[in-house]
């Protein structure tokens, strides 16, 4: 697209005052014009090129919001039509809403497109391909975390599953649930896919990524992207009956319907009805059922769409505020219809919710409480059964619930039992009935990561397909000095995995002597002589590391907390570690264990106040302090500060911000360090602390959501708390951020004071662990729950290795 270059400022009309080129690029001349042919951007970043007014529309007589000096930095959330500007033969009617921070205030409004030099980022680019056939005997399968969505074929041969948590989509053989094909998507992260469904002829996937408000056009063959339809928020859809069309919906006036043979959009609007959901009614094309409501009651009935007039409405009182309703389904005799809804949450990972059932003759309402929400329905073909999907019961068995329709009660419940690493099959947010084989329903449960296969005769679970494998758990990486390559040490196991970092290579596995059959997790560093410390809990083993044979097994002192991650000295004499008291009923390390080498007896054993704490402490170069990260999940931030000449409390540095409270404790290491401004990094739940080493007062606050900003996102858009791993990349002055729970790495511009507009998706769950090769050129991800390891090339600030440990049992 060729896109001019002019300014505009001063008055109400447009002013030509200058020509500047947008990218740096060589620019051409057209009739005294330049120009310069480049994409459109996407919503990124960017910055004014000259005065601007912030405008409230897309038009030049639109109200102004406010003036936008040159030189002020925005971010662009969307890309928009408005008023055209000419100059010459060439025009462009591209405005940009974008979000500007100017003497402290935030401002939000319309900029046309020529005063605003984009930067484009890697993190959105172009579809094309993406498709991945699989030989389930020989290659790889591709890990995948949050199945979220199902679409099933006719004949029973295939299912599809959409990922909220991972950008592929996966195509499943269903007679022995294995995987064969694969869509990647990992440049569009985060893709957040809850809705998929096919076209009336199976050869058309459609799929959704509720962020980028895209909707993706998949060949089931191939599993290629063959077309892109953009600016469509899907918040449900379902494929018509009557015509090759794709209803799709947001909860608002308008309802998108797309060809699914042309793929053009049309738009169906009723300004007095938001539809929360949408079936089609076997009485035509015409009609349909819909849900909407206000926060009071929901609305649900026949809904003319020729007259945009209602046949028949039915009230259903909500029973709680801020009642969730996740799904509805239609019976196939049309004689009932059923709502899920999850209302809230009871302690302990627990959730409630209810189930309405709505006779569509009498308009008679029935309300069954559901233990843990009702999330997903299905129906059987004859009208006899309501399957429903549970969201978090607890007990976390009654996963899948049998209802009679005649008499509006639960009949059954299926267990779907955990998976082979123990997680429980709820989260249950997808269920399907086999079209071609009804008494089989396929079930998606999100936080067991599978599909599992439910003989809904027999009540049972006939197989289940984990999309996450995570028997192995790498966790630690664990250095050789003077050499390329370290450990990486796994969860359960006496085996560590030798890692190369020049060459993002897996060297071979060994076996760490006299490892305790009970061990679950453990630490170990080397030391310059080559000795390897091995943490046991009541012990420590030293083994030579060359050859991996047992030199010594220290005892530690019988009356101390465990001892299963520590951290070394910098004089490499002392172990310094986090544990928690013999007994606790709850997890909370609470009690800093100095160890001497010496005799390995305790130094000093310190009790810290303030909550649960990070079980590894920084020591701070030169061995001067230790900083240890602690507090409550939803309380304020604790950085006890301990001298180390006698191991007393020097000071203790609070964050105490209630919107942005607590950090993520556990076996984490959220730390870096920047020598040359002696700042000490800390990461935290919503935050990253810089904290200055010689004054010991924190003197930057990081806001983990300024990521999700600096994508063009609202925070809601992108899950981006839990900062459990940083990496200061010095030749940048940069941090490299591992938010936990997305599983993605930010980087955070020390010298700009922002967010670069990328995140980088590891291609795995979980990275619990991350860290450089020694110029910093590759930053590495462990991926505790997908048994990968990511690497990053700095250079690029994309992912360039992904090692699977399977392949190196």
């Amino acid at each position: 697209m060729r896109w001019l270059v002019v300014l505009l400022g001063g008055c109400a009309v447009v002013l030509i005052v200058g020509l500047i080129g947008l990218t740096g690029q060589p620019v051409m001349a057209v009739d005294g014009v330049r120009w310069q042919e480049t994409p459109t951007p996407q919503p990124g970043q960017g910055t004014i090129t000259a005065d601007a007014r912030l405008r409230k529309g897309t038009d030049t007589n639109a109200a102004v919001v406010g003036m936008l000096p040159a030189g002020t930095f925005v971010t662009i959330l969307a890309v928009e039509t408005g008023q055209a500007i000419t100059l010459g033969s060439v025009s462009s009617s591209e405005w940009y809403r974008v979000r500007a921070n100017t003497g402290g205030d935030e401002l939000e409004g319309y900029v046309w497109s020529g005063l605003v030099e984009v930067e484009q980022m890697p993190v959105y680019m172009p579809a094309g391909g993406g498709g991945v056939l699989i030989d389930p005997e020989t290659d790889p399968v591709p890990q995948a975390f949050g199945p979220a969505s199902i679409a099933l074929t006719q004949d029973g041969q295939y299912a599809y599953v959409g990922f909220s948590l991972a950008e592929v989509v996966l195509k499943v053989r269903l007679d022995d649930l294995a995987v064969v094909g694969a869509t990647e998507l990992y440049e569009y992260f985060p893709l957040a896919c809850w809705h998929i469904a096919l076209d009336a002829s199976e050869e058309k996937l459609f799929v959704p990524s509720d962020t980028w408000r895209k909707l993706f056009v998949i060949d089931t063959q191939s599993m290629d992207v063959i077309h892109v339809i953009d600016d469509l928020t899907i918040t449900g859809m379902v494929l018509s009956q009557t015509a090759p069309e794709l209803i799709t919906w947001n909860g608002g006036n308008t309802v998108n319907i797309i060809n699914t043979e042309t793929y053009a959009v049309r738009e169906f609007t009723d300004e007095r009805v938001g539809f929360v959901h949408i079936r089609e009614s076997e009485q035509g094309p015409t009609h349909w059922y819909v849900q909407t409501g206000d926060e009071q009651s929901s609305i649900v009935g026949l809904y003319n769409t020729g007259s945009k007039t209602w046949d028949y409405s039915i009230r259903v009182p909500v029973q709680e505020e801020g009642e969730g309703f996740h799904d509805l389904v239609v019976l196939p005799d049309e004689q009932k219809l059923y709502m899920a809804t999850i209302g809230g949450w009871y302690p302990e990972y627990h959730a409630y919710g209810w189930l309405y059932a709505v006779d569509l003759n009498s308009q008679d309402v029935s309300i069954l409480p559901i233990d843990g929400g009702a999330m997903a329905l299905d129906a059987s073909p004859d009208s006899r059964w309501v399957y429903v999907a549970t969201a978090w019961p607890l007990p976390n068995n009654n996963n899948l619930l049998v209802v009679d329709t005649q008499t509006d009660a639960v009949v059954e419940q299926i267990n779907l039992g955990v998976s082979p690493t123990g997680w429980a099959c709820t989260e249950m947010d997808d269920v399907a009935l086999a079209p071609a084989a009804p008494e089989t329903a396929y079930a998606i449960c999100g936080d067991a990561e599978a599909l599992a296969r439910v003989n809904l005769d027999a009540r049972t679970v006939e197989d289940r397909l984990v999309f996450n494998r995570e028997d192995i758990a790498p966790h630690l990486f664990v250095r050789l000095p003077g050499t390329p390559t370290g450990y990486v040490l796994v969860q359960n196991s006496a085996n560590a995995y030798k890692l190369n970092l020049d060459e993002s290579t897996i060297e071979g596995v060994v076996e760490l002597p006299h490892i305790r059959d009970d061990a679950y997790v453990y630490d170990a560093v080397i030391d310059d002589q080559g000795h390897m410390l091995i943490a046991q809990g009541e012990s420590v083993l030293e083994v030579d590391s060359s050859d991996m044979s047992l030199i010594a097994s220290h005892d530690l002192p019988p009356d101390i907390p465990s001892v299963w991650r520590f951290t070394l000295s910098p004089d490499q004499t002392k172990l310094f570690s986090v544990s928690q008291a013999r007994g606790a009923e709850q997890y909370q390390p609470d009690t800093l264990l100095v160890i001497d080498r010496a005799d390995y007896q305790v130094v000093t054993s310190l009790h810290l106040d303030g909550g649960a704490f990070n079980e590894r402490p920084y020591a701070l170069p030169g061995g001067s302090k230790l900083y240890v990260l602690g507090g409550w999940q939803n309380a304020a931030v604790s950085v006890h500060v301990i001298e180390t000449e006698q191991y007393t409390l020097h000071t203790t540095i609070t964050f105490d911000d209630p919107a942005r409270p607590g950090i993520s404790a556990g076996p984490y290491y959220p730390f870096a360090y920047d020598p040359g401004s002696h700042t000490l990094y800390v990461g935290a739940t919503y935050v990253v602390l810089g904290i200055n080493t010689d004054t010991d007062t924190i003197t930057q606050v990081i806001n983990l959501e300024d990521s999700a900003r600096a994508l063009g996102l609202e925070p809601w858009q992108l899950t981006y708390i839990n900062a459990v791993g940083l990496v200061y990349q010095p030749q940048e002055n940069s941090l490299y951020i591992a938010h936990l729970d997305r599983s993605y790495v930010s980087v955070y511009d020390l010298n700009a004071g922002q967010f670069l507009p990328l995140a980088i998706g590891v291609q795995g769950s979980f990275p619990a662990c991350v860290f450089a090769n020694d110029d910093a050129s590759t930053i590495y991800a462990l991926n505790v729950r997908s048994d990968n390891i990511t690497g990053i090339d700095v250079a690029s600030k994309t992912v360039d290795t992904v090692i699977d440990l399977h392949a190196h049992r």
